[in-house]
């Protein structure tokens, strides 16, 4: 069942938690180098949800994954590739911890900034 427009914007600005900041920011437009879709990549929402899709899987899974007698049917280098794949997604997942780590940086500067005009007007 997928969701009606208005129903996904509800869920977007979490059922009118940000009821202020969605009137702000709802005219607002993210840049086409971070949303937008080119033949050479998926952009970076969609490279997120799948990247966090396939460590739910790995982690649900992790006995399936790890269970010997699995693991014991791989050849060497099969396992040895393995290894190295676990490698590339630890990596990977550094990676947008990092960036969900900058975000959130920026977010509690957005945060303080409002703070700080909240007490300049508080004082007024």
């Amino acid at each position: 069942m997928s969701l009606t427009r208005d129903a996904y914007d509800d869920r977007f600005w979490r059922d009118g938690g940000l009821h202020v900041l969605r009137k702000i920011a709802e005219g607002c437009k993210i840049p086409d180098h971070i949303y937008g879709w080119s033949t050479a990549s998926s952009n970076r929402f969609e490279s997120l949800n799948e990247h966090l899709q396939l460590l739910t899987i790995l982690v649900e899974n992790r006995q399936a994954l790890t269970d010997s007698s699995a693991l014991q049917e791989i050849s060497r280098e099969d396992l040895e590739r393995l290894h190295l794949e676990f490698g590339m997604l630890r990596n990977e997942t550094s990676y947008w911890v990092g960036m969900l780590s900058d975000l959130a940086r920026e977010t509690e500067r957005l945060e303080y900034e409002i703070k700080r005009k909240l007490q300049g007007a508080k004082s007024e």
